[in-house]
């Protein structure tokens, strides 16, 4: 049995705020990846505080 090698990506994510963008976000964090998002607003980002920092 061959096992695959995960890697962990930096994904970008433009639009983390947006109905599809927020989805991208959880997914790839659920799965490990280092994920960034570019929001027009930081207020209204869902943050995991654990594992977020916003930069002004």
């Amino acid at each position: 049995m061959r096992m695959a090698l995960m890697r962990q990506l930096k994904i970008l994510v433009i639009g983390g705020t947006g109905s599809v963008g927020r989805l991208v976000v959880s997914e790839a964090l659920a799965k490990g990846h280092k994920v960034r998002a570019l929001v027009r607003n930081a207020a209204c980002a869902v943050c995991q505080p654990s594992r977020s920092r916003s930069a002004t």
